[in-house]
């Protein structure tokens, strides 16, 4: 039952999360400065964030790699990361990958990414 209630969830907010990018594609360019603190006003979870970043280190080295269009994003601003996973699941910026990914998360695991990697260094 657990397994079906958790599935459940998680097909819902993936239904929530891509019609927000519908909705919210059309009409903006870019994520404003107020919209990116808000999200990051949600969590300061850093380990939850830390957590969360198994998945990034896939395909985001720690350090640049040669001939890759993937950045670094550890030591960013957790300003820039928010604003660019924002983008991304509200159908701004345009990257497959990225949009599937972030269409799962809400706001807390964004805010707790962004925190998470603005600590690490480069």
């Amino acid at each position: 039952m657990r397994a079906s209630v958790t599935t459940g969830a998680f097909i819902f907010a993936s239904v929530l999360a891509a019609t927000s990018l519908f909705i919210h594609a059309d009409s903006n360019t870019s994520v404003s400065e107020q919209d990116v603190s808000k999200v990051l006003a949600v969590s300061n979870d850093v380990a939850y964030g830390e957590y969360l970043a198994g998945e990034c280190a896939s395909c985001h080295a720690t350090t640049a790699v040669s001939g890759s269009n993937v950045p670094v994003i550890q030591g960013a601003s957790s300003e820039h990361i928010a604003q660019a996973l924002l983008e991304y699941r509200n159908g701004i910026r345009d990257n497959s990958t990225m949009r599937n990914v972030v269409s799962a998360l809400g706001d807390e695991e964004i805010a707790a990414l962004a925190h998470y990697f603005a600590q690490q260094t480069k």
